[in-house]
């Protein structure tokens, strides 16, 4: 989900493209433009209003799959360290959210990158 909050910051704060946050932080452009989209349906920008932290946010995931024309949310590109207990509880409990997520390990190793080449 740390990814949703610097999408959000370079968008909102930074004023960047969806392209170039693509760019910056290893997203494809159709992914910064769900995430925009569905932020934006939900009400939220930057800076993220008092109290919103990457829990609060955890916390908004079984609404989003309420948003009319929304079939499915996908949580995607997580790194290890944003893995909690109460965000596997809600993607596997939630209808509309797919249980199934991608970790990047790859990225913490600079020779597997270098061998993924």
């Amino acid at each position: 989900m740390r990814k949703l909050t610097d999408i959000l910051r370079l968008k909102h704060q930074a004023g960047l493209s969806h392209a170039k946050i693509a760019a910056a932080l290893g997203l494809s452009k159709g992914v910064v433009a769900k995430y925009v989209s569905l932020a934006n349906a939900r009400g939220i920008a930057w800076p993220l209003p008092a109290g919103m932290d990457e829990a609060a946010l955890e916390r908004l995931l079984p609404g989003l799959a309420d948003i009319d024309g929304i079939e499915r949310v996908r949580v995607s590109y997580l790194q290890p360290a944003e893995m909690r207990e109460s965000l596997i509880d809600v993607m596997t409990s939630t209808p509309g959210v797919v249980p199934y997520f991608d970790l990047s390990f790859q990225h913490a190793s600079a020779a597997v990158l270098r061998r993924m080449r």
